[in-house]
């Protein structure tokens, strides 16, 4: 077999951000693929930040992988800007066939159907990073996940395994015989291996403000509904009165004034740090005496991967894609979703068994060490060889669901 052009199609390049993991995800997918079996593309159907793209864009050329954005995003006009992305995608690789369509991104789902009979692609695949696609959408959720992508794309990979069997449980699916592969995420976690820095405790401590004997709880993700930071916030306030000298930080993009207004109406507003975006963030893990994820749900939580590897003990809730990783009292703490006084209780358990707690995450360090990018990429690239060599089908849209 000739080697195999695929397009890994996600949002863009917004890889600087916690808040945007799946296309920092893509972006080391591309670079871990072996060129010598498969010719990567790098596609994104949004460009947001035109400067900050750029040596991104050539970082990618000189690894030999191509880069291309579409359309502008305006957020005033959604759908006026998916339209500009399709045509812009079309217009830019108008005359290019792929051999595979691969997209990680609800909307990328939908442009890969359109620009598939413009780039004559032979087979679609595409990946599910969380757990309940289009939750606000139930009629997208309805006619695209449970009908379209079961009939059109040939492979759909879920993150977590109990991802991949709501794909696999899904009637039309369940009809055509066809089940949903598991293939967890990855990134390069060297930077998050590295030996903690002399002195970063204090360091950090002083930078966010706190008394550099606080114990510090640590959160990471983009502010939205799915981290349930409401609820770590109600933590937070229970974990305080027992232990004052605690201090929640989070960091992530978002809209803060929620979370600020409820920590005043708590009267923890001294105790609950917005951090907002940051590019330190192996350094302030090497800080935190404890990484707490308080998550709705999850697809394969890659902050809770890179919390273990610089070996911080986690505290999580009980959703997919976290039990894939934590193991309760064996490589961390498990407690029921939105339920604070469970989840403080949690921590506070943890900070007051440090030993115990340390314990917990060296073993979390050793179980996740053969989770990689290199071996995701391998299984993507013997996933994508094995679909084309039995696929004996014309390359025509309308039979890659066969």
């Amino acid at each position: 077999m000739s080697r195999p052009r695929v397009m890994e199609l996600t949002h863009g390049l917004t890889i600087g951000s916690p808040g945007v993991s799946t296309d920092r995800f893509v972006f080391e997918l591309v670079h871990a693929m072996d060129q010598s079996r498969i010719e990567p593309v790098f596609g994104g159907i949004y460009s947001l930040d035109p400067a900050a793209e750029q040596p991104l864009i050539e970082e990618l050329r000189r690894h030999g992988i191509p880069a291309v954005l579409g359309g502008r995003w305006d957020p005033r006009h959604p759908y006026q800007s998916f339209a500009r992305a399709w045509w812009e995608l079309v217009r830019q690789l108008r005359g290019q066939r792929f051999d595979i369509i691969h997209s990680h991104f609800e909307f990328a789902d939908g442009i890969a159907l359109l620009i598939a009979p413009a780039l004559h692609c032979r087979t679609l695949v595409r990946t599910v990073h969380h757990h309940g696609e289009w939750r606000r959408r139930p009629a997208r959720r309805a006619l695209l996940t449970n009908v379209l992508y079961p009939l059109l794309y040939r492979a759909e990979i879920g993150v977590s395994q109990q991802v991949a069997d709501a794909l696999s449980a899904r009637p039309l699916a369940r009809r055509l015989g066809k089940k949903g592969h598991f293939i967890c995420n990855a990134r390069d976690f060297s930077r998050f291996a590295a030996p903690p820095v002399p002195g970063i405790r204090e360091r950090k401590r002083q930078e966010m403000g706190l008394p550099t004997t606080a114990r510090m709880v640590g959160a990471v993700g983009r502010i939205a509904r799915q981290k349930g930071y409401d609820v770590l916030v109600e933590a937070a306030a229970l974990v305080t009165a027992q232990l004052p000298d605690t201090h929640l930080v989070i960091i992530g993009e978002g809209e803060q004034d929620a979370l600020r207004a409820q920590a005043l109406r708590l009267g923890v507003e001294h105790a609950v740090h917005l951090a907002g975006p940051r590019n330190d963030v192996p350094q302030m893990l090497q800080a935190m005496d404890l990484l707490a994820s308080s998550s709705l749900w999850e697809g394969f939580p890659t902050v809770i991967l890179e919390a273990m590897t610089a070996r911080v003990p986690v505290v999580a809730t009980d959703v997919s894609g976290t039990r894939d990783l934590v193991e309760n009292e064996v490589t961390g703490l498990l407690v029921p979703v939105e339920d604070p006084q469970a989840l403080a209780a949690a921590i506070v358990r943890a900070l007051q068994a440090p030993d115990q707690a340390r314990s917990w995450a060296e073993t979390a360090a050793r179980r996740i060490k053969d989770i990689s990018i290199d071996e995701v990429a391998r299984q993507y690239v013997e996933l994508y060889r094995r679909i084309l060599a039995s696929d004996t089908s014309h390359p025509r849209i309308l039979q890659m669901g066969d």
